[in-house]
């Protein structure tokens, strides 16, 4: 069903992926169990949902020998990421403005223990163990703890965590993950922040924990927002729905066009999860994108140039029809762990500032000053003597 602008306010709801009762009431149960039961329930629980009867709960990181091709490749992408990141880190420093009155300012500290989860299920998520770990590196995380359900494959993440000074590769996967690592058993560090992908479960169990824990998004399936016109061919179109379902068949797609044409061709592949909306213009799609939020946008419009100014949410942005969300995915720097579910209005990706935390810093030198004077005259006010008193103690 191809729908214009009205129609599809009218019906789509942005439906929230955490709502379902049964999946989080199987989360609480986990939670429950290892609250309790520490290790042991924690080696049971591997057992029902990984299928791993484990012996210690890590692996050690080891040398490894992989293919030179293989090698320089993975080499390149950390390269890339590694750039970006260490150029993202200079807008986040310490500073710091002095007078002969006071000294004030900010402080800029990494966090000190980080869970960075990588996802198992049908594919091996390499790209994801780089996403995370780079900017946490970069920002100066002291202690850095891998976690993953993945069962082989482990010689590519022991690759790249000897490049990091990783040690351990923690074999717990899910909700199950989330738990131990937030709230810490014996054998398994609690940590200040966990990051990373997974599905619905270790999602939910996220959500559970943040307050106890900070987290870096709650992400629901993968979207993908595309606004083009005629311009573009339509099997350009057809191959960037394509490669966004390989992440999940319930990862959502919105195709915003004034090209009717284009809509219908795609309409006929009966593509799930596939909203296809016509506007009159460029300005409606954009004006419609910017309630949607996406995660990733392709902007694949002739004349781009005139209409960025307008865009205003998105987790990620592709410009012109050389780009492709694929490269987000990979090689070009920029970070893939972004917002989804429309937070990409006041959520950002992934990156040094996740890692770091702000703390404000004063050294009064001389009390005849302003900010003295004035706070004094403010807390009397507000009816705090106390404070007035403090500040000339």
């Amino acid at each position: 069903m191809i729908l214009n602008k009205k129609k599809f306010i009218k019906i789509f709801k942005f439906g929230n992926f955490y709502n379902n009762k049964k999946i989080n009431l199987s989360v609480k149960k986990i939670e429950k169990k290892i609250i309790k039961g520490k290790e042991n329930a924690l080696k049971k629980i591997i057992k029902k949902y990984d299928n791993i009867d484990l012996k210690n709960f890590y692996l050690k990181v080891k040398n490894v020998k992989i293919k030179s091709k293989t090698k320089k490749i993975i080499d390149y992408f950390i390269k890339r990421v590694l750039y970006f990141h260490i150029k993202q880190k200079k807008f986040f420093k310490s500073w710091y403005l002095k007078n002969k009155y006071y000294n004030i300012g900010q402080l800029s500290i990494p966090i000190n223990k980080v869970m960075v989860y990588v996802p198992g299920g049908s594919f091996f998520y390499l790209s994801s163990l780089i996403m995370n770990i780079i900017p946490a590196f970069v920002s100066g995380v002291r202690k850095i703890f891998i976690c993953t359900p993945i069962k082989n494959k482990f010689k590519y993440l022991f690759y790249i965590c000897k490049k990091f000074g990783i040690k351990k590769i923690f074999r717990i996967g899910g909700a199950q993950a989330v738990f131990s690592f937030s709230y810490g058993l014996k054998k398994i560090p609690k940590v200040d922040k966990i990051v990373g992908p997974g599905n619905i479960y270790f999602s939910l169990a996220k959500k559970k924990v943040f307050g106890n824990t900070g987290i870096d998004v709650l992400a629901g399936p993968t979207e993908l927002l595309i606004i083009f016109d005629k311009s573009v061919k339509k099997k350009k179109i057809f191959y960037e729905i394509m490669a966004q379902k390989e992440h999940d068949i319930m990862s959502k797609i919105f195709l915003l066009s004034n090209d009717i044409d284009s809509l219908k061709f795609i309409y006929k592949y009966n593509i799930k999860n596939i909203y296809l909306i016509f506007c009159k213009n460029l300005f409606e799609c954009i004006r419609l994108s910017n309630i949607i939020a996406p995660e990733h946008l392709d902007f694949f419009v002739k004349d781009y140039k005139k209409y960025l100014k307008y865009i205003k949410n998105f987790g990620s942005i592709f410009i012109g029809c050389k780009s492709t969300e694929v490269l987000g995915d990979y090689c070009s720097g920029l970070n893939h762990v972004l917002p989804t579910n429309s937070n990409s209005k006041f959520s950002s990706s992934l990156g040094v500032y996740s890692f770091l935390k702000f703390s404000n810093i004063l050294e009064v030198k001389n009390k005849n000053n302003n900010i003295i004077k004035n706070s004094s005259f403010i807390s009397k006010l507000e009816g705090f003597k106390y404070h007035s008193k403090a500040l000339y103690d």
